[in-house]
């Protein structure tokens, strides 16, 4: 998180500060925005994979691999969609020509973060809401799980 704030501050500095006045500069990108991009990705597939593998650990012995394989494919599809992306805005660099890439990796990319999101947010739920007790105070604390996993999934699906 620390690299990905460096990076983004160096490209406020770069068209804020060090482009100020300078129209031109504008219509490409700088390689810390890219950067901050490839770095979000890396760490939105290391949190949904740590998901899936509590997914996996949560699991009944007969849904193990089926339930936490689809999901890990999802989130390893939104990781390669997101690389490829990154990748096609340095080969790209201008800005008023990145539409062009929009339907090869861009809309795929958003798609499949939108459903690993979902995926494991359904998951955590239906095997959260399996684990009720007879203990009020533990089926309270799985209450507030839920509500997070839900509240997590419609922010990060949003954004």
């Amino acid at each position: 998180d620390t690299i990905h704030v460096i990076f983004m501050c160096h490209s406020i500095y770069y068209y804020l500060i060090k482009g100020f006045g300078n129209t031109n500069l504008l219509q490409q990108g700088t390689w810390s925005l890219f950067a901050s991009i490839a770095i979000n990705i890396v760490m939105a597939f290391t949190v949904q994979s740590y998901f899936t593998q509590r997914i996996y650990t949560l699991s009944p012995p007969q849904m193990k691999w089926w339930l936490s394989g689809i999901i890990g494919l999802f989130v390893l599809a939104h990781f390669c969609f997101g690389m490829e992306t990154v990748v096609y805005f340095f080969i790209i660099k201008d800005f008023s020509r990145l539409k062009e890439i929009k339907f090869i990796s861009v809309l795929p990319f958003g798609i499949t973060a939108i459903l690993s999101d979902v995926f494991v947010a359904t998951a955590l739920c239906f095997l959260l809401a399996s684990n009720h007790s007879e203990f009020e105070e533990t089926n309270l604390i799985i209450h507030r799980l839920i509500v997070f996993a839900i509240n997590r999934c419609i922010l990060t699906s949003y954004v």
